[in-house]
C-alpha cells in the first residue's frame, strides 16, 4: 500500500556492477512479476532499469539496463535460471 513502490536491486558482473536507486512500478500477477527504475553503473547514475521474472519451471528471469543511449545490457529474452530460484507472491 506505499504511495511508490520500493525494490532494492543490485547485480554484479565482472565488467560492472549496477545498484538501483528507486523504483517507479512494481506489477505482480499470475506468478510474474516486473519492475522498472532507475541506478547506477559503476557509481555513475542516469540508467535505467527493466526486470521481469517468472516462477515456473525452469525459474526464468530477464533484465535489461539502459541509458539515453539504449541499451547497455541484456541478459536475453526468457532466460531461465541456472541456479536458485524466484519466488513471486
Amino acid at each position: 500500500n506505499a504511495a511508490l513502490p520500493t525494490a532494492t536491486v543490485q547485480f554484479r558482473f565482472p565488467s560492472f556492477s549496477f545498484v538501483s536507486t528507486s523504483a517507479d512500478w512494481f506489477i505482480v500477477a499470475d506468478g510474474a512479476a516486473s519492475v522498472q527504475g532507475t541506478g547506477t553503473v559503476n557509481g555513475i547514475g542516469g540508467y535505467t532499469y527493466r526486470i521481469w521474472a517468472w516462477d515456473a519451471r525452469p525459474d526464468r528471469f530477464e533484465i535489461e539496463i539502459f541509458n539515453s543511449a539504449g541499451i547497455f545490457y541484456e541478459n536475453g529474452w526468457d532466460s531461465p535460471l541456472k541456479s536458485g530460484s524466484i519466488s513471486v507472491k
